[in-house]
């Protein structure tokens, strides 16, 4: 994938993430430039609701952006340390999930509880602070309590999403909220929610974490909104 088709899917993918209200008039997301140290990142001013191609920024993983009159989000260190940390995701999003940020205040551990959820099987830490990313101290630690797991939670904030490429990071981002919701709701029906079983986790995991379903997802809310750049 070219670069100029890169940054369209990103931006493609910040509006989407926008029309799932896991953005609000913050949030962003980064994918990695193939077979280089650079990344692509929304910039900090741009208007999450109306993201095009040309409001999307290159940036090291030392966080020196490549644009003239461009800046970063203040939170990059989150997605230049975990691409440091992690050579196997080339996409990252930080999200401002509403039944997620609910979950992380309620002293709950996130548990899957729907299908899509078997993309958690390795599940999802807490990140026990409800501040600003804006250091590299503060991204290193939250790269590392993301270890190896798809998502972590951070406290009374959102979320950190990672994925293989965007059309995986949209589904993901979707299903924790979703899984937070339901597992909210079971709360509220004074009820504990019953977990997915290992079977049903490892059989998710052989015949729905592929490309195609990530596709079909990606495909279904680009037609619903009429997305086009």
């Amino acid at each position: 994938m070219d670069e100029n088709t890169l940054k369209v899917e990103l931006a493609t993918c910040c509006r989407l993430l926008e029309y799932l209200d896991l953005f609000d008039f913050s949030g962003h997301a980064s994918a990695r430039i193939p077979g280089t140290d650079f990344i692509f990142i929304n910039a900090r001013k741009s208007v999450r609701s109306h993201i095009e191609p040309q409001d999307i920024v290159k940036v090291n993983l030392k966080d020196d952006v490549f644009e003239e009159e461009s800046f970063a989000p203040a939170e990059v260190h989150i997605h230049t340390l975990i691409y440091r940390h992690r050579p196997d995701v080339n996409a990252v999003a930080h999200t401002h999930s509403p039944a997620v940020i609910a979950l992380s205040t309620s002293g709950k551990k996130f548990i899957p509880i729907i299908y899509r959820s078997y993309i958690f099987v390795e599940g999802v830490p807490l990140y026990d602070n409800s501040r600003t990313v804006c250091s590299v101290d503060s991204g290193q630690n939250l790269a590392e309590t993301l270890g190896q797991s798809q998502a972590v939670i951070m406290r009374g904030h959102g979320a950190v999403v990672v994925g293989e490429n965007l059309k995986s990071l949209l589904f993901s981002s979707l299903t924790l909220e979703l899984n937070a919701k339901y597992q909210l709701a079971n709360y509220q029906m004074g009820v504990e929610p019953r977990p997915l079983q290992t079977e049903e986790l490892e059989e998710g995991q052989r015949f729905f974490s592929n490309q195609r379903t990530f596709d079909k997802a990606w495909q279904y809310y680009i037609d619903k909104t009429a997305l086009r750049f």
